[in-house]
């Protein structure tokens, strides 16, 4: 009966921090039969100097997520100005709007006032012209005119007179 032992690598994970973890596993075997399995874990970082042979399996690995987390590193600077950026402007469209709205506001304003002043203007208007007709001499009405006599008529009415 001979027991034999065997170790290796049997599950790599990169996780969102860079970093790789490793799971290795023991197994005991009786006459090529497992009897017993043992896992270990550990996390290695992405700037951790390893040796043996996890090194020689991850260094061409860990080489490759250095460079991926160095990308996504500037990938999230950028995105983050991108984001202060957008903020920024956010902000000032919405001091704009403030200030339009503001703006709307006293027009709206000032209308009312011009509309409260011409009616006021409107009212003064037409008491004037009432107290404008109040003042108006009253026409006493005219005696029909008398016809004049023509001055040749008269003659005629004497010779008239004359003759009767």
């Amino acid at each position: 009966m001979a027991l034999t032992e065997k170790q290796y690598i049997n599950k790599i994970e990169f996780l969102h921090t860079g970093d790789v973890q490793v799971r290795e596993s023991t197994e005991v075997y009786r006459d090529e039969q497992m009897i017993a399995q043992e896992y270990h874990r550990r996390v290695v970082s992405a700037d951790e100097q390893l040796d043996g042979p996890l090194a020689e399996r991850l260094q061409g690995i860990q080489l490759e997520v250095v460079a991926e987390r160095n990308s996504l590193r500037e990938e999230k600077a950028k995105l983050e100005a991108e984001k202060a950026d957008l903020e920024k402007q956010v902000s000032d469209k919405d001091a704009e709007l403030q200030k339009a709205q503001e703006e709307h506001q006293k027009t709206i304003e000032n209308y009312k006032l011009l509309e409260e002043a011409k009616k006021l203007v409107e009212d003064e208007l037409a008491l004037a012209k009432q107290e404008l007709e109040s003042l108006k001499p009253v026409e006493e009405p005219q005696e029909e005119p008398q016809p004049q006599e023509d001055p040749q008529e008269p003659e005629v009415q004497e010779e008239q007179e004359v003759q009767a």
